[in-house]
């Protein structure tokens, strides 16, 4: 069941390009040695630096569970439609959620974009010490996103950005929006609503829908959503399995 076929997995993807938009990216990737791809009919299974998965019919899945790694504690799980989690409790072994969230996606703005400044590659090191998800190979990351995605920011007096997004992933059809981010003492003055829309315009411009992942929490970053016409969509989930030794 694996495969290397792109035209293949993209006829599987294309399926659900919004719940799949993340995977889209690996087919360039489909030839080293760290990329496997197994699809059965309506379902494809990616297992890189994460598993990722889809299916249409839930059925069509099970048969590629066998391909997820049980030889060590735990595997890490990228944005899974929380559909899936009861499946993967029942044939492999419990989930560990670590964000939940909605998948919001626009089709057109309503209103006037304001128009904003891009952030540069010299302020990776600065928006990676204010990311949330910080790592060791964060940085590399967000010089990547910065030099070939939309981004957008507002700066202070020094140069400094004060509010800023960037996009994490895009596919034919969408540009995964995120990274949303404004400095404690420049809340509260709608500059969060300005960079959103901001980010929707530049997308947009390149022909593709703007996507964002919400956490079911974030009820300010929802509200946003809701009043700019974004089309809530389904639930998805980042997380592990964990595997008893």
């Amino acid at each position: 069941m694996e495969t290397k076929d792109r035209l293949q997995i993209k006829t599987v993807l294309d399926l659900s390009p919004r719940s799949t938009m993340r995977m889209y990216e690996l087919l360039d990737s489909l030839d080293e040695d760290w990329v496997h791809c197994y699809v059965n009919r309506s379902a494809v299974l990616f297992n890189a630096w994460a598993i990722m998965l889809w299916a249409e019919k839930e059925d069509d899945l099970i048969p590629l569970l066998k391909f997820i790694p049980t030889d060590q504690p735990e595997t890490e799980l990228f944005c899974i439609e929380n559909r899936f989690k009861p499946l993967l409790e029942k044939h492999l072994a419990p989930v560990t959620v670590t964000a939940d969230c909605y998948t919001w996606t626009l089709d057109q703005l309503r209103e006037e974009a304001p128009v904003l400044e891009s952030l540069t590659v010299e302020d990776a090191e600065f928006v990676n010490d204010q990311w949330d998800y910080k790592s060791d190979q964060s940085l590399e990351f967000i010089r990547h996103c910065i030099e070939t995605m939309p981004s957008s920011c507002v700066r202070n007096e020094e140069g400094q950005p004060v509010a800023m997004a960037f996009c994490y992933g895009q596919s034919p059809y969408y540009i995964n929006m995120g990274g949303f981010k404004v400095l404690p003492e420049y809340r509260q003055r709608g500059i969060g609503r300005k960079i959103h829309l901001d980010m929707c315009r530049k997308v947009l411009a390149q022909n593709r829908k703007p996507l964002v992942h919400v956490k079911t929490d974030n009820l300010i970053s929802q509200h946003i959503c809701q009043s700019t016409n974004f089309k809530r969509h389904e639930q998805v989930f980042w997380g592990t399995l964990k595997f008893s030794k």
